[in-house]
């Protein structure tokens, strides 16, 4: 099974901030930076984790600390 795949656009003085809380919580996301000069960072959400992520983001988004977010294909998971 794989996971959800993200990419979220921060604005750049709340990125730490936004992944120190998600780092404090087990198993929410992996997540790393994709390109540092934009801020986007990919995040890899569990099954059964997305609704929590998605609403974290929303909350985010309301707050103007988050630009963008788009679901992609998992980069990880096999092309067939």
């Amino acid at each position: 099974m794989y996971c959800t795949y993200y990419h979220v656009r921060f604005v750049k003085k709340t990125t730490w901030f936004v992944v120190g809380v998600l780092r404090a919580e087990d198993n929410v996301v992996f997540e790393r930076a994709l390109d540092s000069d934009t801020e986007i960072f990919e995040f890899f959400v569990p099954p059964g984790r997305e609704l929590e992520f998605l609403s974290f983001m929303d909350c985010l988004t309301k707050r103007g600390y988050v630009l963008s977010i788009e679901q992609k294909p998992n980069r990880l998971k096999p092309q067939v």
